[in-house]
């Protein structure tokens, strides 16, 4: 009979451990079989199914055997084994960021380290250029020019170049070598981070509102290149005035053969910085100029001749430019009559320390050339040329007559015209009593006795005034002017338009009346709704402190004023009490000289008022007591007027402890 032998059986594995037992397995068969041992049927198949399950076990024994071997065909140690989790979506999204990260930065290094060196950066160089942009004919200022290296890496072959103005005199430079006073500088190499800086010092020579534009360029070649690169910078600087008054003075009309005149009158303003100049009058062939140096200037009627030399004909060297007006008479003849006019031109310059002579004024002044036997002169307030005049200002005329003749004159009828409809013919003053018709005044032998007979070089003179009109009467669409002139002519009165041919004028005066500048000053204690804008006792007491409120207001309609302000100077024992407030302009008091002034500037017509307030104070002494004090002396306005070009000055009286402006608050100002 079949002995059965029993199978080895694999453990089997579990989640938490997994243990495999590999062995060497075998099939157990009978060693003998016997001759009275015959197996049965059910063993048999018994024997045979136990040998299927044992050779499957072995062929998976030997799968997992595989499986679990390393390189080396030894078994690996599964109590070791490390599970391994699949990877997230937010873990593949970091790996994703960081490795962009690591992509822009290698870009950014390479950049910043090649791409950008390598590339000059214009905005890293800074090149500016700097100086006054206004200044006074001989005022010294200065330009710099600032240069800096804000990139990384060196410049090479840096240059400035620079061109200046023509009418720019050259004082000193710094750096300064022969090749900066050409206008360049070779700075070399500079530095990253590095900077320089070049100032140049001279002045501006030349006419008022003619400017002076100067340019300069840097050059360099960033490291490692060869190409050049440039930046460049302007600035430009206007002269706005030359601080030196110049004023002619003539009779615009010129007799032929006869000695002409003109006076220059000169004086410095304020902000003065030349204390010389030359003086000519171009040469014409029809012009006699003459050296005149009177010998003894007041004998002359000069009481303000100004040192001069005359160089050559027609030039004169001046020296000694002061505050006070000085005066060169300039003396010529007209040989003969060519035209109707004749134009003189005087040309002004200084000598700069270049050596060379700049132009800072020229003047063309216009002549009604006359020849003929009786010279007429019209004269209104003093002056013989073209002035301004104030609305209700008294004219004051005078016409003076020459005969300059061969023969006495008979029978001359003088005319004087005045055109403009700014006159009160009413407040027409004339002792001679002469026909007024239109706008003319004649007189003839039955008015003048001496018109009847003329001598030889005598001479005469009409005298007469007219008032301008007030403001309120004018019209303002009318032409705001009076043109003046004078014409003679003999045996019987000449009707003016057969007189435009003959040499029988005198000279014209266009008369620009002035804007209507009006200024108010008050001193209140009470305002004008009875309010309180002062304090302490009014009137004053000795020893205890009474402040004021001062009003100021300026009225103008007629034309724009420039340089307009106001000032006072304030008494020694008044204090200011600032709480000041000014609708234009500003309020400043100088503490050292005691001195308040309103700078208004400019005041367009269309700013018909402008006002300012401040407050004052005083602690009477007892020196005061019974006495009425002066609070303010009186405040000064000047202004100029933009149309006529003449200086405006109105003054306000003194003001006092009365309280002269004051309805509720005055008194009889006496101190208690």
């Amino acid at each position: 009979m079949f002995k059965n032998k029993k199978f080895q059986e694999i453990p089997k594995k579990t989640n938490n451990d997994i243990r495999i037992n590999l062995k060497d397995s075998a099939v157990s068969l009978p060693s003998s079989f016997s001759d009275e041992e015959i197996p049965e049927e059910d063993e048999l198949e018994d024997f045979e199914e136990k040998s299927e399950n044992e050779a499957r076990d072995e062929e998976i024994d030997q799968g997992l055997t595989e499986i679990y071997q390393d390189d080396s065909g030894h078994l690996v140690d599964v109590h070791s084994l490390e599970k391994i989790r699949r990877k997230g979506f937010l873990l593949s999204l970091a790996n994703f960021l960081f490795f962009i990260l690591v992509v822009c930065g290698l870009a950014y290094y390479v950049y910043d380290h090649w791409y950008k060196n390598a590339t000059p950066d214009n905005s890293a160089i800074i090149f500016t250029l700097s100086g006054n942009k206004d200044v006074v004919v001989g005022e010294e200022f200065s330009y710099e020019i600032k240069y800096k290296n804000e990139a990384r890496t060196a410049l090479h072959n840096v240059k400035v170049n620079v061109t200046f103005p023509d009418n720019f005199v050259l004082e000193s430079l710094e750096p300064g070598n022969s090749d900066a006073y050409k206008g360049f500088w070779d700075i070399g190499q500079m530095n990253a981070y590095s900077e320089g800086i070049i100032k140049i010092k001279g002045e501006m020579m030349g006419t008022v509102d003619q400017s002076g534009i100067l340019s300069a360029y840097l050059s360099y070649s960033p490291e490692g290149l060869s190409s050049e690169y440039r930046k460049e910078a302007y600035a430009s600087t206007k002269i706005i005035d030359t601080g030196v008054g110049i004023k002619l003075d003539f009779y615009d009309t010129a007799l032929v053969g006869e000695m002409n005149e003109v006076l220059i009158r000169f004086s410095a303003m304020d902000k003065n910085f030349l204390n010389e100049f030359r003086m000519s009058l171009e040469p014409q062939e029809n012009l006699t100029i003459q050296d005149y140096i009177p010998k003894d200037t007041k004998a002359a009627g000069y009481e303000n001749f100004a040192p001069y030399k005359i160089d050559r004909s027609g030039i004169w060297e001046v020296s000694d430019i002061l505050d006070v007006e000085k005066i060169i008479p300039v003396r010529f003849k007209i040989n003969d009559k060519k035209t109707d006019k004749q134009d003189l031109v005087f040309k002004f310059e200084k000598k700069a320390n270049n050596d060379k002579y700049y132009e800072f004024f020229r003047k063309t002044i216009t002549f009604n050339v006359m020849k003929n036997n009786l010279n007429l002169t019209t004269i209104i307030n003093g002056e013989r040329s073209d002035m301004g005049v104030d609305f209700g200002e008294t004219l004051n005329y005078s016409i003076v007559y020459n005969n300059k003749g061969d023969a006495t004159m008979k029978d001359v009828v003088i005319m004087a015209v005045l055109d403009g409809d700014n006159l009160d013919w009413t407040t027409l003053q004339d002792k001679n009593n002469g026909r007024e018709k239109g706008n003319t005044i004649t007189w003839s032998k039955e008015e003048i006795p001496d018109l009847a007979e003329i001598k030889q070089d005598s001479e005469g003179n009409i005298d007469f005034s007219i008032k301008v009109l007030e403001f309120g009467a004018i019209d303002l669409n009318k032409k705001h002017e009076i043109i003046s002139y004078a014409r003679f002519s003999v045996g019987k009165e000449s009707e003016e338009k057969e007189d435009d041919k003959l040499d029988n004028k005198s000279n014209t005066i266009i008369g620009k009346i002035n804007s209507d500048l009006k200024f108010s000053e008050k001193i209140l204690y009470f305002n004008e709704d009875n309010i309180p804008v002062g304090s302490g006792p009014n009137p004053p007491k000795v020893d205890e402190r009474t402040s004021y409120k001062v009003y100021w207001k300026i009225n103008n309609n007629l034309h724009e004023l420039s340089k307009l302000g106001v000032t006072v100077k304030l008494p020694d024992y008044i204090e200011y009490d600032a709480r000041d407030r000014a609708t234009v302009g500003s309020l400043i008091y100088s503490a050292e000289t005691h001195e308040l002034t309103w700078n208004v500037g400019r005041l367009p017509t269309t700013v018909y008022e402008a006002s300012a307030e401040f407050s004052i104070a005083i602690t009477p002494s007892i020196d005061d007591q019974n006495k009425i004090i002066v609070l303010l002396p009186g405040s000064n306005v000047q202004a100029i007027d933009s149309e006529t070009e003449e200086n405006l000055s109105v003054s306000s009286k003194a003001k006092t402890t009365k309280l002269e402006d004051d309805e509720i608050g005055t008194n009889d100002g006496m101190v208690d």
